[in-house]
């Protein structure tokens, strides 16, 4: 009967561990220290009633679209496996209406501003992760009205302040992480069109995003 060495043995059960340590290593490494990272996906705006009423005060009926592009580009650190802290920019694109009969009318209202956020994780498996997100956003907002055929041209701007709330999943390879996130950002600021007030309205994102750890 032919033996089987013990340094055989022992190079064996050192390959099984480092095997089975590989996927905890490649999570780790994601998930301590400084990262950079970019977000794109689709913006809906909630109260699009608000943008029809800016066509009303020009005397026209519109239509309005919804949703839009939006993205976000950030700097985090990731404090350990639980929670990390996010600050950058975000463009929430732009609310559109407008008709081109009888008359052509256009009005748009765009959101874009910086924002910070903490995000609390909880770790599924060796390399996912389920998390929440609570932030702030400052920055700016935009409507604009015009009817072109009647002379009517008016719009306002205003710096707006709001909260941004949202969750989603992670997955780490190495040191990229992928996510897919839905948030919502909720502001309380009134635009002026002619005279008549109109609330911005609170915009969802749902995006995909990929992270570069350092």
């Amino acid at each position: 009967m032919k033996k089987i060495r013990p340094w055989g043995t022992i190079s064996l059960s050192v390959v099984l561990g480092l095997s089975f340590m590989t996927p905890v290593v490649v999570a780790e490494a994601a998930q301590k220290g400084f990262y950079v990272g970019a977000a794109v996906g689709q913006s809906e705006f909630e109260d699009i009633g608000a943008l029809e009423t800016a066509c009303a005060v020009a005397g026209v009926i519109c239509r309005a679209d919804d949703t839009d592009t939006g993205y976000r580009i950030l700097l985090g650190y990731q404090f350990g496996n639980y929670l990390a802290l996010e600050g950058g920019y975000v463009d929430l694109g732009a609310l559109d209406a407008g008709t081109q009969l009888p008359v052509r009318a256009i009005a748009r209202i765009e959101t874009s501003g910086g924002f910070v956020a903490l995000v609390p994780q909880i770790p599924v498996g060796d390399i996912g992760a389920i998390y929440g997100r609570l932030g702030l956003m400052a920055g700016d907002t935009e409507l604009i009205a015009r009817v072109p055929s009647e002379g009517f041209d008016d719009s306002d701007s205003s710096s707006v302040a709001g909260v941004s709330f949202g969750a989603g999943g992670a997955i780490n390879f190495g040191r990229l992480t992928f996510r897919v996130e839905w948030e919502r950002y909720s502001f309380d600021e009134v635009l002026r069109v002619a005279g008549v007030e109109i609330d911005t309205p609170d915009i969802d994102l749902i995006s995909g995003s990929v992270l570069i750890h350092f």
